[in-house]
């Protein structure tokens, strides 16, 4: 019996040390990481002047660059930046019926003042893109606001029908 409340005396111990070990380390972290960036939102660092190593360090602490290196402070948030791409949308051309062995086109358009992103066709029924059914004889931007393409029908004894669709950029909302 003593044995084993010897082990529980000493798993206990280990208990608190371990705790007191973690409760130091979360105080520490949180004192590095709440005096980096300074009070004014500056990160400061230094880069070696050999090998343009950069470590950041605490000016607040006492931190400083040595002699081989070069001090580099920046700001935490940094100026506004240009507005970005705010929507996308998909547009279908009126499309057209391709006739066996035949060729068609079809063009789709964006609304004005939006930007064409990327673009392709669908058929129906459905014909796999690149199958040796249907050639694309081309599919690419007309412009900076549409999407034109042109497929051919070689080996096909029916007909479908072709609709080019865009990948438009909505940038004026």
């Amino acid at each position: 019996m003593r044995l084993s409340s010897m082990r529980f005396v000493a798993s206990g111990r280990a208990r608190w040390v371990a705790l007191v070990v973690v409760v130091l380390g979360l105080a520490a972290g949180g004192i590095a990481y709440a005096s980096i960036p300074d009070s004014s939102g500056v990160i400061h660092g230094c880069y070696a002047k050999i090998n343009g190593q950069l470590r950041v360090i605490d000016t607040d602490a006492g931190g400083k660059c040595t002699s081989g290196e070069k001090s580099l402070s920046w700001n935490q948030t940094g100026p506004q930046g240009p507005p970005g791409v705010l929507g996308f949308y998909t547009r279908f051309g009126p499309g057209g019926n391709v006739p066996p062995g035949g060729v068609n086109g079809d063009i789709a358009v964006c609304d004005s003042e939006d930007v064409a992103t990327g673009g392709g066709f669908h058929t129906d029924p459905f014909i796999e893109t690149g199958s040796p059914a249907v050639e694309t004889i081309f599919s690419y931007p007309l412009g900076s606001d549409a999407w034109s393409v042109r497929v051919y029908s070689p080996n096909l004894t029916y007909g479908f029908f072709l609709r080019a669709y865009v990948k438009c950029a909505d940038i004026t909302r």
